[in-house]
């Protein structure tokens, strides 16, 4: 009775004054995050029978003359995203109806016309925060649910890639991440059309949460394609040795493409002894890096390389193992593989 009581205040709160239903964005945020810990698979939760109401309004909050109030839309869109990320099975349907909208908003959002900066600003804004419920509901439902909409998510998504904003490309990499989590195979079809805009974002110095995101996409389809990502391997191992080699790129995204070529060695199995030599050489300068003793924050950074540098290591072992070249490991002379073990 009392989250009865709860819930009905805040849907009507979040028809109140930007401030105030910003407010109850976050609290419904904060009211969905307790149900986090639940087993995903339930028939149904305590939210269950406000779920589509509370969703309902939410939506309604992003399309407010005054969204752009209090951070209004972005409240809700991350409020809609902790909803969907804990339902459970009862409201499924309402999930994939949601979808079905966002795609919707997301079409939609490439007819907005464009008069100045702020207008492509907020255009981007929206997108990102498209993509990225996108996401949430690709990894809340079966692949068997997300597999008719496959076609449509990429088409929009690549879309959103070729408008090149930093803050929607990122959410964008996200989306395709998961989406070839979810399809795994299946998803070879669209990597002709998606492979150059995998290599422009590991090509992104600039802005290295797109690079770091497309690192992680890369990961991501390594897993889903396995051996069917070799033909697209020569161009992104390229990218990535080129990442490590590039001083203005944050190196925070390193450990991750280090431990990406585990990921790719894992993928192609004995297709990797091509790019085996230059990986080591790369690897063993990575294992060389020091930092002062007495910074803490270069003391983390170096910790977490060298969790990327084992993670390499580990995928190139067990990817050579699985395509019986092995051997060609043990008989390299050099002086960082005795240091692995």
């Amino acid at each position: 009775q009392l989250l009865q009581m709860l819930c009905e205040s805040l849907l009507a709160v979040l028809q109140d004054t930007a401030r105030v239903a910003a407010q109850a964005c976050y609290a419904v945020h904060n009211l969905a995050m307790n149900c986090e810990n639940a087993d995903q698979q339930q028939t149904t939760n305590k939210l269950s029978q406000f779920f589509q109401p509370l969703l309902t309004q939410l939506l309604a909050a992003t399309e407010r003359v005054d969204f752009h109030e209090h951070n209004l839309r972005g409240q809700a869109y991350e409020a809609v995203n902790m909803l969907i990320q804990n339902h459970a099975l009862d409201s499924r349907p309402i999930v994939l109806e949601v979808l079905k909208h966002i795609l919707q908003k997301l079409h939609q959002s490439f007819s907005t016309q464009i008069l100045s900066q702020s207008d492509r600003d907020e255009r981007d804004q929206l997108q990102g925060m498209l993509c990225s419920v996108i996401q949430v509901i690709i990894r809340g439902v079966t692949p068997k649910e997300i597999f008719q909409y496959a076609d449509h998510i990429v088409m929009l998504v690549l879309q959103v890639l070729k408008n090149n904003n930093p803050l929607a490309s990122e959410e964008a990499f996200l989306a395709i991440g998961a989406l070839a989590t979810s399809i795994e195979k299946d998803f070879d079809k669209y990597m002709q059309n998606f492979a150059q805009f995998l290599i422009h974002g590991l090509k992104n110095y600039a802005d290295w949460q797109v690079c770091n995101a497309a690192v992680g996409t890369t990961g991501d389809l390594c897993r889903a394609l396995e051996v069917n990502f070799q033909p697209y391997c020569d161009s992104i191992v390229q990218c990535l040795l080129e990442d490590l080699q590039n001083p203005e790129l944050n190196r925070q995204v390193k450990p991750n493409i280090l431990s990406c070529f585990g990921d790719i060695a894992l993928a192609i199995n004995g297709h990797f002894t091509k790019y085996l030599d230059v990986t080591l050489q790369m690897l063993e300068q990575a294992g060389m890096t020091e930092v002062p003793i007495d910074d803490e924050e270069m003391i983390e950074y170096l910790n977490v390389l060298r969790e990327g540098i084992l993670e390499a290591y580990t995928g190139i072992v067990q990817g050579l193992k699985d395509g019986k070249q092995i051997q060609l490991l043990i008989n390299i002379n050099s002086p960082a593989i005795p240091k692995i073990f």
